[in-house]
């Protein structure tokens, strides 16, 4: 940590960028940096592919999910916000991404950031997470157990069966609805969220009854952190 540290540094020119390289390595930092090309486009630019790969190196669930909404606080920029799950194999990366996966017999959870550049089927992948992303849940709430894929795999050596490539459409977040509402910026999009919540295909991190229902301290934190995310979107969000 340093002062100014951020998530993610965005540099609009050289000047900038040598600036930013200067307080990293002078807080300590001892590795090389890697730098990106910048692509353009809002949050739903983006999108989420999370999967399982077997103790075998065979690739037995993929999920891709679109990215609503994404928060913008600077030690939280690019966290997932607002995904709907979608069909799987509408994106033709995915299935190299899987040939590639089960090429270096890669096992466990792999978890890929993608973003659409505006040109027409053209998709970048930003990085490999060895791990479930942050905002897993939404791999659950398409239906997908991680947990159960981990157990027989692992625990029971069970033959996990062909690969599933999730189909399902559903709408979970981290955020309070409105604030999804609010800020995607393209209507059909917000439209597409509400009506998965009128159909009762919504799911939440936070929001659980189970873990609220008989805990009036964690109720009170859930409400105060759900209003902070007001006031973090309309400090940050540009």
């Amino acid at each position: 940590p340093f002062p100014g540290n951020e998530k993610v540094f965005i540099c609009r020119d050289r000047q900038h960028l040598e600036t930013v390289l200067d307080k990293v390595y002078a807080s300590g930092y001892p590795d090389t940096m890697i730098i990106q090309d910048f692509i353009p486009g809002d949050d739903s630019y983006m999108r989420v592919l999370t999967n399982y790969s077997d103790r075998n190196g065979k690739v037995k669930f993929m999920c891709l999910g679109h990215v609503l909404l994404e928060e913008h606080t600077p030690h939280g920029l690019g966290n997932h916000a607002a995904i709907v799950s979608e069909d799987t194999t509408s994106l033709p990366l995915v299935e190299n991404i899987r040939k590639m996966l089960e090429a270096c017999r890669y096992t466990g959870f792999s978890n890929f950031d993608i973003k659409y550049s505006g040109t027409p089927g053209d998709y970048r992948v930003f990085e490999i997470n060895l791990r479930q992303g942050r905002s897993n849940y939404y791999v659950t709430g398409a239906g997908l157990n991680i947990a159960r894929y981990v157990v027989e795999d692992r625990v029971l050596g069970s033959d996990l069966g062909p690969c599933v490539m999730n189909e399902k459409e559903t709408f979970w977040h981290s955020v309070p609805r409105a604030v999804v509402y609010k800020y995607v910026k393209d209507p059909a999009f917000v439209e597409k969220a509400r009506r998965l919540v009128r159909e009762g295909r919504e799911t939440t991190s936070f929001g659980c009854g189970y873990d609220l229902r008989w805990n009036p301290r964690r109720f009170a934190y859930y409400l105060v952190h759900m209003q902070r995310y007001f006031k973090k979107f309309k400090t940050y969000y540009k």
